[in-house]
């Protein structure tokens, strides 16, 4: 890290605009606090709002009180920035459920999560880290009152088979211990694995603290925390707090009185708008959103407020009134950041089928993982500098690392791991990996029903209430158009049930063989899936 947050910013080249570098340096000096606002317009935010949650946290470290504001009052009004056409209203409804959410989704992703609640035991079984067998033994021998050490042997083989971070990777011993050392983890966790065989059997007892610890480390550095960090915990705040106490008549003459119309008609948000018309209700936002940083300047010692790369209107608006309303004197500063793009100039955070969530219920960790997973080479080293808090030093590790085997993809699993991380904290991590391992190994047996349809929601459907042969729901419901051709794909081994390639043309399938009693996978050629429900 960086001696100060303008340098830390500039190296990754997040700086799109700021008003004023030196007020900037002054508030970390005093350790004021810096503000982002996140509207409300759904009810989960989505990847592209990562890079400024990513923000408050980089502030933090360097001292800042960081603040995320929610606009609960400004978004019954629509930000007209970024948009051609005049925003749909929300209802309160709406915008109460929005805002609930988001702020449960910021109070996750913002603050250092606690790991005490991390219980290894737990990990393995939910997220199939062993096979049941070596899991029923190892249950076994911790819950038992007076661990018998005749079953040592067969401890110390179930307990190398239990990954360390970044183990996934397949590297070798010598890169793989030179990757620790350059992301500065600690290498003796790899040395204590490979030295099982040495721990005598109380030792091994203690080994999966060991092993947890080692988990809470890479997870640290998915926070860019260590141990010695100390970071002030980032507030919430709604600015319908402050917003619903005005009654018009005041806010007319005590706020927008000091908004200048030529002014306001000369922001680039608003000129762009003019040629199509906007209405006054979205003309009035930059007022809105200018008072949010003169309260938050007054109140909580709020010097500064960044935003995307579309907001330095309304940042500038707010500048301007607290100027008006503090004189000479004030130390308000504002900056955005680089809207992120990919190499082929496309708007980094939205797949083939649309925004990447950043709630669990609308992008599952797996897709969240194999979005990561899929970037480009070229994009790496950007994407670390824009969504993690690796150095330097330690991106360029990991560069040179990836180029030397780039079908290795070290980056991207690196990225994928790091993030997923940061997003649904380690157990969404391990989940992502399970559903990942079992896909690649064709072991979707291994998933529970609801696992399945995270990855599945978008396949089509079949409802079956009695048992049928795989070529009769083939050819009813017009996936194949024929007997003839449901065979040649069978003769080709291009149908799969359940993870299994099928050889058999007479395969009934039935509730009893399905997964979990409940559902059959079929996939047909490469991207073809289908999902029957079992009634």
């Amino acid at each position: 890290m960086t001696n100060n947050i303008i340098d830390e910013l500039s190296w990754r080249k997040l700086i799109k605009d700021i008003s004023n570098s030196e007020k900037v340096l002054t508030a970390q000096k005093l350790q004021k606090a810096i503000y982002c606002g996140f509207d409300p317009t759904n009810d989960s935010l989505h990847l592209g709002n990562l890079i400024q949650i990513l923000l408050l946290r980089r502030f933090a470290l360097f001292g800042f009180q960081s603040l995320a504001v929610i606009g609960g009052a400004t978004a019954m009004i629509g930000d007209p920035s970024g948009k051609s056409q005049e925003r749909n209203l929300l209802s309160q409804e709406q915008l109460k459920n929005n805002i609930k959410g988001i702020s449960k989704q910021l109070s996750s992703l913002i603050n250092q999560q606690e790991f005490s609640d991390l219980n290894p035991l737990d990990l393995i079984r939910d997220f199939k880290i062993l096979n049941n067998h070596d899991y029923q033994h190892l249950e076994m021998v911790f819950k038992s009152i007076n661990p018998n050490a005749q079953y040592k042997d067969s401890l110390i083989t179930i307990l190398k088979e239990l990954p360390l971070p970044l183990q996934e990777l397949n590297l070798s011993e010598q890169d793989l211990t030179e990757l620790y050392q350059g992301l500065n983890l600690n290498v003796n966790y790899l040395k204590q694995q490979a030295k099982l065989a040495d721990l005598n059997f109380h030792q091994l007892l203690k080994y999966l603290n060991t092993w947890i610890a080692a988990w809470k480390e890479f997870c640290q550095l998915a926070w860019g925390q260590t141990k010695s960090t100390k970071v002030k915990d980032i507030k919430i705040l709604n600015n319908s707090d402050w917003l619903s106490n005005f009654k018009l008549f005041d806010f007319l003459r005590d706020v927008a009185k000091d908004f200048n119309v030529n002014q306001m008609l000369s922001k680039e948000m608003v000129a762009k708008r003019l040629e199509t018309g906007i209405s006054y209700t979205e003309f009035s936002y930059m007022v809105l959103q200018g008072y949010d940083f003169y309260h938050l300047y007054t109140k909580e010692n709020c010097y500064l407020q960044s935003g995307g790369s579309d907001q330095w209107g309304n940042i500038t608006a707010g500048l301007d009134l607290i100027h008006r309303k503090i004189g000479a004197e004030s130390q308000a500063a504002g900056l955005t950041i680089n809207l992120l793009t990919k190499s082929n100039g496309e708007k980094f955070g939205k797949s083939e089928k649309g925004a990447i969530f950043l709630s669990e219920a609308k992008t599952s960790t797996y897709e969240l993982y194999q979005f990561l997973f899929n970037q480009e080479d070229k994009d790496l080293e950007k994407l670390f500098a824009s969504l993690t808090f690796f150095d330097q030093k330690q991106i360029a590790f990991i560069s040179q690392l990836h180029r030397k085997n780039p079908t290795l993809r070290i980056g991207q699993k690196v990225l994928a791991a790091t993030l997923t991380i940061f997003v649904h904290q380690l157990p969404g991590y391990f989940k992502a990996l399970k559903i990942t391992n079992a896909l690649f190994n064709n072991e979707i047996h291994q998933l529970t029903t609801s696992e399945i349809l995270s990855i599945f929601k978008d396949v089509p459907t079949i409802k079956q209430t009695s048992d049928e042969t795989l070529i009769a729901i083939l050819v009813n419901h017009k996936i194949c158009n024929s007997k003839r051709q449901v065979r040649e794909l069978i003769h080709d081994q291009a149908i799969v049930v359940n993870g299994q390639k099928i050889t058999d043309e007479n395969l009934v399938i039935s509730k009893k063989a399905a997964i979990n009693q409940q559902i059959t996978l079929i996939k047909k050629g490469k991207r073809n899936y289908y999902l029957v429900f079992h009634q």
